[in-house]
């Protein structure tokens, strides 16, 4: 794995921060300065894909290629004919084109509907963090994250239903999952990742947004430009180490999130005393230090073998963490399996309530929205990932469990 992790980031590396590995290419583990197999070449297309990250390979496509076309004497006999591995590459890299263009013109029209309505919105993650990257296309996601005010929830649910056709999927208390006619999915929120019950950060955050750029702009355009806000360096740092955490939680955050990472560090300027006194408030500052260690380390190749169970887990889990690493990180706190199925089973108020707004202020109405949860189980997705998690709570083993809780203890998440 750590052969394959090195091999990979040294192709996808100097596709999406062309400068970050200056001085360390052509170097003994570089990947250009030796022959790749088939096999190891299908590891790590494998790994990549896991990832979503096999349309950065554009390195392995062209080495391939040009060693096609040369003589044997420059190399040529060391490279493999995988025209099948090609042909995967390059749907890869259509493919990731077409989602980000199909996800860009639907987060534009949602920003003009939003802006029309009046309604302030900020958009989050990958909405932003494409811009960061040399081109667009190279930072996929699955949707559209926006943050709106809590009290502006329902009007904005309205305005992209009434003026662009969206239709709302689930509603929580502080999220609505929202879909346009295309498929494109919007994840609309009102809370601040990692804040608190007091939503200090979500207060500070909305107060310091700043609004778009104006410059140019006049009449209802300028007036409609208001409305997107964007959040300060530190508060967009803080909210994608505090979403990061949070995969993390739930199983693993997946490689691309420690090149956001990198990326952000390389490009933005903030105020790291302001910075680390939103990482110590919420406990995060420990594992913000051990993620940008290790995201240098797989970007740069600098040192960080002391990082190699954080390394482990984010490269098991894949892209949105798994199964088995979720169960670990719920039982950490040595819980029996019997007591772990019974919480699973009999979802507490606290987290049920999160899930159905309805239940808020009705206790008394718990035993009745849990009958209801049970009978979702009927949709075969989620009687598929119950199944599936009970599977791997009874997989456990000790090792396993006390393994990612030191993990965690050592990240104070």
């Amino acid at each position: 794995m750590k052969n394959l992790n090195k091999i990979l980031f040294s192709m996808i590396s100097p596709v999406v921060a062309p400068q970050c590995r200056e001085g360390a290419a052509g170097g003994p583990d570089s990947w250009e300065c030796r022959a790749l197999d088939e096999k190891t070449l299908r590891a790590v297309y494998a790994l990549a894909k896991r990832h979503d990250l096999a349309h950065l390979l554009l390195n392995v496509k062209l080495k391939i290629e040009s060693g096609k076309s040369g003589t044997a004497g420059d190399g040529a006999n060391d490279v493999p004919d995988i025209a099948e591995l090609v042909a995967e590459l390059e749907k890869a890299q259509l493919t990731a084109a077409w989602r980000v263009k199909n996800i860009e013109i639907e987060q534009g029209r949602v920003g003009k509907c939003l802006s029309e309505a009046r309604i302030p919105h900020i958009f989050l993650k990958g909405a932003v963090m494409r811009s960061y990257y040399p081109e667009t296309w190279m930072r996929t996601s699955s949707d559209v994250d926006v943050l709106v005010p809590h009290d502006m929830l329902d009007s904005a649910v309205k305005a992209l239903e009434d003026g662009i056709g969206y239709r709302v999927r689930t509603r929580e208390i502080h999220d609505v999952s929202i879909f346009s006619k295309s498929g494109v999915h919007l994840d609309m929120h009102t809370l601040f990742e990692g804040d608190t019950e007091d939503c200090a950060l979500l207060s500070s955050a909305w107060e310091m947004a700043r609004g778009k750029t104006q410059d140019g702009c006049d009449g209802e355009q300028a007036q409609n430009a208001d409305f997107e806000r964007f959040l300060t360096p530190e508060h967009f740092y803080f909210y994608h180490v505090a979403h990061m955490a949070e995969h993390m939680r739930s199983g693993g955050c997946g490689i691309r999130t420690f090149i956001d990472l990198y990326l952000i560090n390389s490009r933005l300027t903030f105020d790291r005393s302001a910075l680390d006194r939103l990482l110590c408030e919420r406990g995060l500052y420990r594992f913000e230090r051990a993620a940008v260690r290790l995201a240098n380390a797989w970007m740069r190749g600098e040192d960080a073998k002391d990082l190699s169970a954080l390394e482990e887990y984010v490269l098991t889990g894949g892209v949105y963490g798994n199964v088995e690493q979720g169960v670990a990180v719920r039982r950490r706190d040595g819980r029996g399996k019997f007591s772990y199925v019974m919480r699973r089973v009999f979802m507490p108020y606290e987290e049920l309530k999160q899930r159905h707004p309805s239940l808020d202020g009705r206790r008394w109405l718990t035993p009745v929205y849990e009958v209801w949860r049970w009978l979702s189980l009927i949709d075969p997705k989620r009687s598929k990932r119950s199944r599936s998690e009970l599977k791997s709570m009874v997989k456990l083993d000790e090792e396993k469990r006390t393994s990612v809780a030191d993990l965690f203890d050592s990240l104070g998440i």
